[in-house]
């Protein structure tokens, strides 16, 4: 993981800062049986190889990881049924969405990634290292889809599949080279800066959590997919403005959209290390360098000197 600090003369560049997940929505103009679709998709064997704490014996052969291909699919849940392996085994109490949708792991470049699929044609991938993840995960679904013997999905006559993908969070980790006294740092915050700043001990952590306000979303790429051959899965893309894709919303999508309170968070450590999460990377920059100068600024009030005796 590359790392910005602060305690250098030169920090690191932004752009070399990778990003931890992020998570994407993608909205087709589809509607998803997604019954049929749960009980047709396949599903390959897995085993899962358990995780052992402390130092392996020598003689004991190391387990590798199985081998699986793009497009496989290792769990399938919807409401309380599952296919597959329960990579989680942790009841959720949401249990009105889950029926509405299907929970989905799939291979996809060696990772497995996690992703929803709602009756309404929505999709929604988690834990994602790139944007190009969500679609291929897509891709392969409408590809099994295809192969069915029953209909599995509807669209508006005369149309072909669209799907707009938008990334709705986006996370990177990064060290400000020094330790941090939180109760110092969040009261800095509070009483010289615009921003808001609360002191989190509530949520297995203690942390100071720093928001920034996001004036507009123009910097997030959105990106339109329409499907125009089935039989050789090709695609043609179209970039969207953030203002584009608003234009595409009914009207109650629109006000909701509208309503929307956005902010780039952080999440300072006492360690230093900290989590910056905002709706897309691009959206970053700028608060990215703001919250370096004001850490700067504020060094010889935050910074906690550890007693090395």
């Amino acid at each position: 993981m590359a790392s910005a600090s602060v305690a250098s003369s030169s920090p690191a560049s932004f752009d070399k800062i990778d990003i931890s997940t992020e998570t994407i929505i993608g909205k087709t103009n589809c509607k998803i049986n997604i019954v049929e679709l749960f009980s047709f998709l396949p599903v390959v064997q897995y085993e899962v190889i358990p995780k052992k704490r402390g130092r392996r014996p020598k003689d004991e052969k190391k387990l590798e990881p199985q081998v699986l291909k793009d497009g496989d699919i290792i769990t399938l849940k919807m409401g309380d049924n599952i296919r597959g392996v329960d990579l989680k085994k942790k009841k959720s109490n949401n249990n009105n969405y889950f029926r509405n949708s299907i929970t989905i792991v799939m291979s996809c470049d060696n990772k497995l990634i996690n992703f929803k699929i709602s009756k309404n044609g929505k999709f929604q991938f988690t834990g994602c290292k790139n944007d190009s993840h969500s679609h291929r995960c897509l891709s392969n679904i409408m590809g099994y889809i295809q192969s069915s013997p029953k209909k599995i999905i509807s669209l508006p006559l005369n149309t072909r599949l669209e799907v707009i993908y938008l990334t709705v969070m986006a996370n990177i980790n990064f060290s400000l080279g020094f330790c941090v006294n939180k109760e110092n740092l969040d009261d800095y915050v509070n009483k010289n800066t615009d921003y808001y700043s609360l002191l989190e001990t509530t949520f297995g952590y203690t942390g100071v959590n720093i928001k920034i306000p996001l004036p507009n979303l123009d910097k997030i790429p959105i990106t339109k997919m329409t499907l125009i051959s089935n039989d050789r899965n090709e695609w043609t893309r179209e970039d969207l403005t953030y203002n584009d894709y608003v234009v595409l919303l009914d009207e109650k999508e629109k006000v909701k959209e509208s309503g929307k309170n956005r902010y780039n968070t952080f999440l300072v450590f006492q360690s230093g290390n900290v989590i910056l999460s905002s709706p897309h990377k691009e959206c970053m920059r700028d608060t990215y360098f703001e919250f370096l100068r004001i850490i700067n600024t504020c060094r010889n009030v935050i910074e906690e000197k550890i007693d090395q005796k």
